[in-house]
């Protein structure tokens, strides 16, 4: 009669350690962002900065704890560099949405649904804290 092998332990391979990840977004304070402008304001904004208003994005465009916000925001975009990366890679891929929303829908109703959206008005803020609107 055959004996039976002895069962050899699974191999053990040690993973590499994973890099450190970038702060959830949750860390940015995504619902107070989103709160801090009036849903109905966004596409009036929008319009008048698509036509060349350099000027239509400005703190005006924020209700007055979202002028508090959008403050706190720029002083941390200015000094806290993870924060800044997370910020422009969340405008990032925002604009490139923007751009694929214009290429499929001619009509612009999926870039209006999407500017008015939570994450469109945090991609308005962060990109206005940031300096790359108004």
């Amino acid at each position: 009669a055959r004996q039976p092998q002895p069962q050899q332990p699974p191999r053990y391979s040690p993973q590499a350690p994973e890099p450190a990840r970038p702060r959830a977004p949750v860390d940015l304070g995504m619902e107070e962002m989103a709160s801090a402008m009036d849903p109905g304001k966004v596409l009036d904004v929008w319009q008048r900065y698509n036509r060349g208003e350099r000027g239509a994005i400005h703190s005006g465009i924020y209700n007055a704890k979202g002028q508090q916000t959008f403050d706190k925001v720029r002083r941390r975009y200015e000094t806290d560099v993870d924060f800044r990366q997370i910020a422009d890679r969340y405008v990032d891929d925002f604009e490139n949405l923007l751009k694929d929303a214009a290429r499929t829908d001619p009509k612009g109703r999926m870039i209006q649904d999407n500017l008015i959206s939570d994450t469109g008005r945090i991609y308005l803020l962060l990109a206005h804290a940031s300096g790359r609107l108004g």
